[in-house]
C-alpha cells in the first residue's frame, strides 16, 4: 500500500514539474510590437528595449527568436518606416521602464493612426467634389430576331479595354448632387455565330463605344438615394438584315446613337454600395440610312466595394439592352473592374 502511495505522489509530483516547466517556458520572453521610424536598425530598436549594460550579439537566443518571428523582414539594417515587428525580450535583459515607455508610444501611434483613417473616411464621404478614374473589361452576348420571328442570330461583343472619368459634386446640407461620367470601350472583331445564314468573312470591326451620363442625384434616407437624369451613348450591332437579305456575305457593324431618360436607385449595404436604374430611350439615329432607328430601354445594375485603407474600389457590372427596329436587339454584358477616387 505505501508503495502504491509513493509511486502516486511521485507521479503527481512529475506533473508538476512538468507544468512548471512549461510555464517557465511560457514567461521565457517578454513580447513587444515596435512601429517601426526613420533610420530605426536592428540594434537601435533593441536598445529600446533592454537595459544600458546588455551585452548582446547575433547569436543571443532572444535575437535568433525576433528575427524568426518576423519573416517578411529582409533586411534587418534597412527596416521599411512604419513597419509592425515583433519583438521578444529576455528578462536578462529587458528594463522594464523602457518596455512601457515604447508599450506608451506603440499604443499613441496606433490610436493616432486609427484617428487618421476615421478623419480620411469622414473627409471622403462628406466631399463636395470627386473625381473618379476607372477600367472595366467586359463581355456581352448579343441576340437578334428578324421581325417575321424565323430565325435568331446571337453574336458575341467583348471588350478588354473600358476607360472612363466620373464627377460628383454634392451639397451636403441640402442631400442634393450632381453626377456625370464618361467613358470608351474597345472592342476587337465581333464574331457570328449561326448556321441560317453563309458568310464568308464571320467576323466585323467594331468601331469604339462610348456614352456620356448626367445625373441628380438625391439622399431621400440615411442608406437610401434616388437619382434620374440623361444618358447617351453609341454603340454598335451586326447588319443582320444585309445578311439574311444576301445583299453580302461579309460581316458589316452599324451604329446605334440613343439618348436615355434614366431613374435609379442607390443603396447601401456596408461596405458595399448598389446602383440600379432604367433608362428609356427618347431619340435614336443610326448610322444606315435604310435601316429603321433602334428604340427600347435598358436596365443597369452595378455594385462597388470599397476597399479598406485605400482610394480603391472593385466594380460589377450588368447591363440588359431590348431594343427594337428592323430587328430585335437583346444585349447582355457582364463586367468587372476597378476605380481610383481623388
Amino acid at each position: 500500500m505505501k508503495t502504491i502511495k509513493r509511486n502516486i505522489f511521485f507521479f503527481l509530483l512529475s506533473i508538476l514539474i512538468s507544468i512548471s516547466s512549461s510555464l517557465a517556458q511560457i514567461a521565457e520572453y517578454y513580447k513587444a510590437i515596435y512601429n517601426t521610424e526613420k533610420k530605426d536598425t536592428f540594434a537601435s530598436i533593441i536598445k529600446k528595449f533592454v537595459k544600458s549594460d546588455s551585452v548582446i550579439n547575433a547569436n543571443t537566443p532572444m535575437i535568433k527568436k525576433t528575427i524568426a518571428a518576423n519573416p517578411k523582414v529582409k533586411n534587418w539594417e534597412d527596416i521599411p518606416i512604419e513597419k509592425d515587428i515583433t519583438l521578444y525580450i529576455s528578462p536578462d535583459f529587458a528594463d522594464l521602464e523602457k518596455m512601457k515607455q515604447q508599450k506608451d508610444i506603440f499604443n499613441k501611434k496606433l490610436a493616432e493612426k486609427k484617428a487618421k483613417e476615421k478623419r480620411e473616411i469622414i473627409a471622403s464621404e462628406n466631399a463636395t467634389r470627386k473625381f473618379s478614374i476607372f477600367y472595366m473589361a467586359s463581355s456581352g452576348r448579343m441576340n437578334e430576331t428578324p421581325q417575321d420571328g424565323k430565325t435568331s442570330i446571337q453574336y458575341n461583343q467583348n471588350s478588354p479595354l473600358t476607360l472612363g472619368l466620373s464627377f460628383q459634386n454634392r451639397n451636403i446640407e441640402s442631400k442634393w448632387s450632381l453626377s456625370m461620367s464618361a467613358y470608351v470601350s474597345y472592342y476587337p472583331k465581333s464574331n457570328i455565330a449561326t448556321d441560317t445564314v453563309i458568310v464568308q468573312d464571320s467576323s466585323a470591326k467594331i468601331p469604339l463605344e462610348y456614352g456620356i451620363t448626367s445625373y441628380l442625384q438625391h439622399a431621400t434616407y440615411k442608406k437610401v438615394s434616388f437619382y434620374g437624369g440623361m444618358d447617351f451613348e453609341k454603340i454598335s450591332s451586326l447588319n443582320i438584315d444585309e445578311l439574311l437579305t444576301e445583299k453580302t456575305d461579309h460581316m458589316t457593324a452599324i451604329t446605334h446613337k440613343t439618348l436615355y431618360i434614366t431613374g435609379g436607385m442607390q443603396y447601401v449595404i456596408r461596405p458595399w454600395i448598389f446602383k440600379t436604374s432604367f433608362s428609356r430611350s427618347v431619340f435614336s439615329e443610326i448610322s444606315t440610312p435604310t435601316i429603321k432607328p433602334y428604340t427600347g430601354y435598358k436596365i443597369l445594375f452595378h455594385a462597388i466595394y470599397p476597399i479598406k485603407k485605400s482610394r480603391y474600389s472593385a466594380l460589377f457590372l450588368f447591363k440588359h439592352h431590348e431594343m427594337k427596329g428592323e430587328t430585335t436587339l437583346q444585349i447582355n454584358r457582364l463586367g468587372v473592374g476597378f476605380s481610383y477616387s481623388f
